[in-house]
C-alpha cells in the first residue's frame, strides 16, 4: 500500500503518505473530537475510525524514520571560527555559513554565544576568541561545538 502511494500522483495522494480518508481523521482528532464523534460525522464505526487513524500513525512514524535515516548520511559540515573573532560576531558567521549550504540552524543567537560561554569559557579573553573553534552543522540544523 505504501510503495503505491509514493508511486502514486499527487492528485492521488494529496496529503503525502495519508489517504484523503487518514488525513480528514487525523485532521478532526486534533480539534479534540473522540473516535465514536469523528465515526458519527463520517458516517464510519469507531473500529473504523481506529483503524485508519492507527494507519496514519504507522506511516507518519515512518515517515519520520526515512527522515531521520536520510538525514544520518547527509553530511554535517563545520564552521571554523578564526583566533581574534569577536564573540558576538560568532552567531552571524555561523548563520551566513548555514545559509550557503542551505541549512536554517537551530540554535538562535542567544544560544549560539552561549554554547561558547559555558562549553567553552577558557577560548575567551576580553570579548573575543582566543584560539580556533570549530562548530558542526547537521543539515537539519543541529549545531554543536566540537572539542
Amino acid at each position: 500500500m505504501i510503495f503505491s502511494c509514493i508511486m502514486g500522483t499527487r492528485k492521488d495522494f494529496p496529503y503525502g503518505l495519508f489517504s484523503v480518508k487518514q488525513f480528514e481523521v487525523l485532521k478532526l482528532r486534533s480539534t479534540g473530537l473522540t473516535q465514536r464523534e469523528i465515526a458519527g460525522k463520517l458516517g464510519m464505526s469507531r473500529a473504523s475510525v481506529s483503524m485508519v487513524e492507527s494507519r496514519a500513525m504507522k506511516r507518519l512514524e515512518l515517515a519520520k524514520r526515512t527522515l531521520e535515516a536520510y538525514s544520518s548520511i547527509r553530511p554535517a559540515f563545520n564552521v571554523k571560527i578564526k583566533k581574534g573573532t569577536k564573540l558576538y560576531d560568532v552567531p552571524s558567521l555561523i548563520l551566513g555559513a548555514a545559509d550557503k549550504q542551505h541549512v536554517r540552524v537551530r540554535s538562535n543567537i542567544v544560544e549560539i554565544i552561549r554554547m561558547v560561554k559555558f562549553h567553552r569559557p577558557q577560548v575567551l579573553d576580553k570579548g573575543k576568541i582566543n584560539q580556533e573553534l570549530v562548530f558542526a552543522l547537521n543539515p537539519d540544523g543541529g549545531l554543536r561545538l566540537l572539542d
